[in-house]
Order: structure tokens, then sequence, then C-alpha cells
């Protein structure tokens, strides 16, 4: 995968171009508490598509937190699209009808990229079942703020939270430190203050 996007995602689950006639976009869904960074990680991240992909459109699919700066966000920068959807009660993720909210976006918006910003609690279900009813190949984000990580690394976790960061694929921790990244046992992950993503080596 060419750079920049290469030094954000190391070891991808998700391909760096798709297919020729493919209609299945790249699918990252990230979640996390509130505070926690996503929306600053989301922007970072389609800057380092669009410099790389300068024609790739990019897609965000989001529920009620973040959507106002989302939605600036796409109105500055080209190619991307944002969708609000509403989660009746995050109990219920079934209520949301997730997966024929991220087909409806993909295919309007001709997406190559179709990001899905996530409330941390209802999560765990609305990843199931997009992947129970999509199928499509994604990648899971889970972005912790100071307590999780703390929680985290002090082996302290609630269940709910152990279950969530197991789920994952990358885990990005929001820290005031220089970044770096490292192999882990279950996933490649990434500390970085979401400001400085793009400076990695």
């Amino acid at each position: 995968m060419p750079a920049p996007i290469a030094r954000f995602f190391r070891h991808p689950v998700v391909p760096a171009a798709k297919p020729a006639g493919a209609s299945v976009p790249h699918c990252i869904i990230v979640t996390g508490p509130r505070h926690a960074g996503k929306v600053s990680w989301l922007q970072e991240t389609i800057h380092a598509v669009r410099a790389d992909q300068p024609s790739a459109r990019c897609a965000v699919l989001i529920a009620e937190e973040g959507v106002t700066e989302m939605e600036r966000f796409a109105q500055a920068v080209p190619g991307v699209t944002v969708h609000r959807f509403f989660l009746p009660c995050q109990c219920c993720p079934a209520a949301a009808d997730l997966p024929r909210h991220a087909r409806a976006l993909a295919e309007a918006s001709g997406a190559d990229w179709l990001f899905v910003a996530l409330p941390v609690l209802p999560a765990t279900g609305l990843i199931a079942e997009f992947d129970a009813l999509v199928h499509w190949p994604r990648e899971v984000v889970v972005c912790l703020d100071a307590d999780w990580s703390e929680a985290r690394r002090t082996r302290t976790l609630s269940f709910f939270q152990f279950q969530l960061v197991s789920a994952a694929d990358r885990v990005i921790e929001t820290r005031a430190q220089p970044v770096f990244d490292y192999p882990s046992s279950r996933q490649h992950e990434l500390r970085c203050d979401p400001a400085a993503v793009l400076t990695l080596a």
C-alpha cells in the first residue's frame, strides 16, 4: 500500500485498491468512548486516503456524536459524504438498521472508502449485525480515552470494555507522547496523538 496510507495502516485488513469492477468499498468501523479522538482519527485517515488517492470518494456513516464536526469537514474536503443515522435505543442495535444505511450510503455516494462511526455502548451489537447481514471485509478500530487506556494497562477493563477491545483489529490510544507502533498478540496497535498520526516514519 503506497505512502502515506502504508504508514497509517500497518498490516491492513482491507486491500490497497479494489479489484476492477468491484462494488464493495473499503470499510472501516471506528468506535470508542466520548472524547477518545474518533472524529480526529477519521479526519486524519480521510486526509491520508485523499492524499494518496486524490480521486477516492469517502463516505462517513455516523450516529449523533460528532455529526456537526464531520459535516463541516465534508464541506471543506472534496469527495467526502457524511450521512447521519439515528439510534432509537442504544440497547437495541437492530432498531438502527445499520446494514441498510451502510448499503444505501455506499451506493448513493459511490464510495471507495466507507467509514462507520459508532457510539461505544451499542458498538458490539451493531458490528455483529453488520457482519451477519452485509458480509463486507472490514476493519474495526477502537479509540481509547485516558481512562480506558489505564484500565487496559492495569488489566482492570470491565467485561464490556474487554469484549470490545478484544474484537478490535486496531486499538488507538490518545496520549500526549511521541508516536510509535508495536505488535501485540491479537492486533497491531498504535498509540498516538491524533494530530500527529501522519508523522509515522
